[in-house]
């Protein structure tokens, strides 16, 4: 189960329906600088989501690079 050692709040998640993750790296210049994790109920997400996660990552790189 990855949510266990990724996610330390993973019994606050799944308390709460979470339990399937889209995670999709943030990448600046060709170096991953941060990560998206969209979370949802369980078996949600489907292969043919992660190249709209893909775009929707590129979004949040600037808020990266200001922290």
């Amino acid at each position: 189960m990855v949510g266990v050692s990724a996610f330390p709040d993973h019994e606050t998640l799944f308390a709460i329906g979470c339990e399937s993750v889209l995670s999709t790296p943030v990448l600046w210049r060709g170096a991953v600088i941060g990560s998206v994790n969209i979370l949802h109920t369980e078996h949600h997400y489907t292969e043919d989501m992660c190249g709209l996660a893909s775009l929707y990552a590129r979004c949040p790189a600037a808020a990266f690079l200001e922290g």
